[in-house]
């Protein structure tokens, strides 16, 4: 697992123009991962899915096998889950598998 997080290319608050470039080789088997901050921001009454959640959730597919799909509907659900299934805000996932 890399464990990178960068902001892709956008509008900083203030307006201005941004972008991030980086090339890194993933090997065979690896997951990519693409979330909104709905995802790492959701949280409810008593619980927020955090980093660390998000990487246990991730680990957990890919060390059973699963493939992004099965990766991405974890994730999901489990933003969904801590707002009690009615999210605050934008919640997207995708993953991209190498083979």
């Amino acid at each position: 697992m890399i464990g990178k997080r960068v902001q892709l290319p956008g509008m900083r608050k203030d307006g201005t123009e941004f972008s991030v470039e980086e090339s890194v080789g993933l090997p065979s088997g690896s997951l990519l991962l693409f979330d909104t901050d709905g995802v790492i921001e959701a949280r409810g009454a008593h619980k927020r899915l955090d980093q660390a959640e998000l990487d246990r959730l991730m680990a957990g597919g890919t060390d059973n096998g699963h493939g992004p799909r099965e990766v991405v509907d974890a994730i999901a659900s489990a933003a969904n889950e801590v707002q009690d299934d009615e999210p605050r805000g934008d919640i997207a996932v995708v993953a991209l598998a190498t083979r």
